[in-house]
């Protein structure tokens, strides 16, 4: 039992453990635009191959996804069926959407909406931010209050 520390931003030992991303890794079905399953999955990997890549201290139980974006790199096209929450931790992102490009810096966030289909560019520096979806925490959560608790 403990608590584990790291630095969403460093590179080094303890920090965010950042390797390259794979599509298979992300939680959710892949389905191309017309809703059929995505066969080219290893097609998307060669497409993000060097510019994308997760923080490996993240739990994805949690509902949150680390991810790093190299300088100028862009995700393709895409859209999910529930709402988005990106914050963004280190750099810029540019979220481009069929009303427009808004770009993104380090401290603030942006919510996009289920079936909006966009893009992300990092900035010149590259971006790093944490994505998460809408969980169903009133269901599972309990919280457990240590009033007067001095102790930790």
């Amino acid at each position: 039992m403990g608590i584990d520390y790291f630095h969403l931003l460093g590179d080094g030992d303890g920090d965010a453990a950042w390797e390259p991303l794979r599509v298979g890794q992300i939680v959710g079905e892949h389905l191309d635009a017309t809703g059929d399953a995505l066969a080219t999955i290893a097609d998307l990997d060669a497409i993000l191959g060097g510019t994308v890549w997760r923080s490996a201290k993240i739990d994805p139980a949690f509902g949150l996804i680390g991810l790093r974006l190299a300088p100028g790199a862009t995700i393709p096209t895409r859209h999910h069926n529930v709402r988005r929450l990106t914050i963004v931790s280190g750099g810029e992102l540019t979220v481009g959407t069929a009303d427009g490009d808004e770009t993104v810096r380090a401290g603030q966030f942006v919510v996009i909406d289920e079936d909006c289909p966009y893009t992300l560019t990092a900035g010149p520096d590259g971006a790093t931010f944490i994505e998460t979806w809408p969980p169903k925490l009133t269901a599972t959560l309990t919280t457990y209050w240590h009033v007067g608790d001095t102790d930790g």
